[in-house]
């Protein structure tokens, strides 16, 4: 079966939205707390152009993620900016358990740095369901 490259099961694909200005949800999220990521299509209605929702990137691989369940491992307020060493504060993002960066879905062999990926709250959701280990 042939996948469009611009359908959401092509490697690379991202979620582009249409907003100027990107909605926020505050959920509290506290680590332990079981999570299920939303719809990319859900998703999608809280980015802008580029794909970021208050400038954080949604990148394809998180995509893999949609409606699975998942653990909170923390909440992230701040963060230092590679390259300027600026730091940065965050508000409603957190880190889930097994959510690393692999990059898997970038050319070239991907990244090997095996970074946690930053989620916004208004990505997820809570749930009852219980988390599969790994990503």
């Amino acid at each position: 079966m042939a996948v469009l490259a611009n359908s959401p099961e092509a490697p690379g694909h991202y979620a582009r939205g249409r907003h100027t200005t990107t909605p926020v949800e505050s959920l509290n999220l506290q680590p332990g707390e079981v999570i299920e990521v939303k719809a990319l299509e859900s998703i999608t209605e809280t980015l802008n152009e580029t794909a970021r929702n208050r400038g954080l990137y949604f990148s394809p691989d998180m995509r893999l993620l949609c409606g699975k369940p998942q653990r909170v491992k923390g909440r992230i307020d701040k963060l230092i900016v590679d390259g300027s060493g600026e730091m940065r504060q965050l508000r409603n993002t957190v880190f889930l358990e097994g959510s690393l960066c692999g990059c898997d879905c970038i050319a070239l062999g991907g990244c090997s740095r095996a970074e946690f990926v930053y989620w916004r709250e208004i990505w997820l959701r809570r749930s009852t369901s219980t988390p599969t280990p790994g990503r």
